[in-house]
Parts: structure tokens; sequence; C-alpha cells
């Protein structure tokens, strides 16, 4: 069963998509009928009259179930590895400005080390430079 050609609300199978419809109704002017493979073969064993045995229609029964089974396992895995995706876009978005603050208050810090530094060292050189004018007029 190709599942791009039903309409599926809600996790519920409706019935073939209506663009399936259209299209084969303006190629063909005919009515077109589409059914599950278990409903296929319960509608030809009642209409056809064809001997199709109850073990039958109960393995391609299970067939299907395992198709839908596997299909929801893998739909939950990409949803998994999506969610995993998204939580690795963030972090390395929450890293990326994280180092950017770090490197900012770094070199903010530098800076004012620096800065204390050369003022430290400047107001230090102007005090001594007064005490020695001071000292020369004595």
């Amino acid at each position: 069963m190709k599942d791009d050609w039903w309409l599926i609300v809600k996790n519920k199978t409706i019935g073939p998509r209506p663009e399936l419809l259209r299209e084969f109704r303006n190629k063909t002017s005919l009515l077109f009928w589409m059914y599950s493979s278990k409903r296929f073969i319960e509608y030809a064993k009642e209409f056809l009259q064809t001997d199709v045995k109850q073990k039958t229609i109960n393995e391609v029964e299970e067939l299907e179930k395992k198709e839908k089974r596997g299909k929801d396992i893998l739909l939950e895995a990409l949803a998994e590895r999506l969610k995993q995706q998204r939580e690795t876009e963030e972090f390395k978005i929450r890293l990326e400005e994280w180092l950017k603050r770090s490197r900012e208050t770094t070199s903010d810090q530098k800076y004012n080390i620096n800065w204390g530094l050369g003022k430290e060292s400047k107001s230090n050189n102007i005090e001594s430079e007064k005490d020695n004018e001071s000292n020369e007029d004595d």
C-alpha cells in the first residue's frame, strides 16, 4: 500500500487522496476505487465468490500491521533524531553565545587590568614627579 496515495488525518486512513481521484477521473472519466490489501481480499471473496481462506486474510492483515508498526518505529526514530539535532543546534548557539561573552569579558578584563596598571603607574609617576619638583623647590 503506497502511503502517499492515501489521505490520512490524525493517523486515520480516510481514503484515496483527492488529487489522485481527480487525476484518474480527468484522464479516464471512470470512478476510482482503492482498498487496503486485506479489504481487497475480503471483497474479492464476497463479490467474486472465490475461495479465500481466513488464514490468508489474517496473514495479509498481520503484514499490514507489521508494516505500520515498522513505519511508526521509523517515524519515532526520525522524530527523536530531529529532536536531538534541534537540541544540538540550540546547544551550539548557546555555546557560541557563551564563548562570545567569555571573549568579550576576558577582553574587557584584560583591558581593565591593563588600564588599571597603566593608571596606577601613571599616577605613581605623576606623584613622583610632584615630589621631585617639591624637593627641588626646597
